[in-house]
Order: structure tokens, then sequence, then C-alpha cells
């Protein structure tokens, strides 16, 4: 099987498995689970379009796998960090 053949199978998995919007966390986990090196945004990117494609809702949970000092929120404040 070829990448993207592989990227398709994974991802049309996750959304036959999960309904309503899909996650743009366990999107990457899945893509990362089968060896894809590229960086969180690129793989944020090919799982949203995938999605949206699809005519899926997609919730951007990302910023939950990453470590404390990028959270966004601190105190119920937007940090200047955020992103």
């Amino acid at each position: 099987m070829d990448d993207m053949a592989d990227i398709a199978t994974v991802l049309e998995k996750l959304l036959a498995d999960n309904a309503g919007p899909v996650s743009i966390a366990a999107g990457i986990a899945e893509l990362r689970a089968i060896g894809k090196a590229e960086t969180d945004g690129e793989l944020q990117s090919t799982v949203g379009t995938f999605a949206a494609e699809r005519g899926r809702a997609i919730r951007f949970d990302r910023w939950a796998t990453r470590a404390p000092l990028n959270n966004p929120v601190k105190d119920g404040k937007i940090t200047p960090n955020a992103l």
C-alpha cells in the first residue's frame, strides 16, 4: 500500500468508529501510530482536510496534547503564548 492509501485507510476507520466531530488529536495519534513523522501542524491539516472533504465537523482539541506551558488558558485568562 502507498503512503496516501495508508493515511486514507486509517482516517476512514477513525471517522467510521467515531460519530460526531472528528478529533484532531485522535487523528494525529492514529497517524503517528502508523509512523507518520510530519509536524503536528501538517498532520492537523491532513486530518482536518480529510474530514471536511467527507462533510464531517472537526473538533480542534489538539491543544490538549501540548505541554502545560502552551495551554492557552491560565487562571481563566487567555495567555500571550496561546499559539
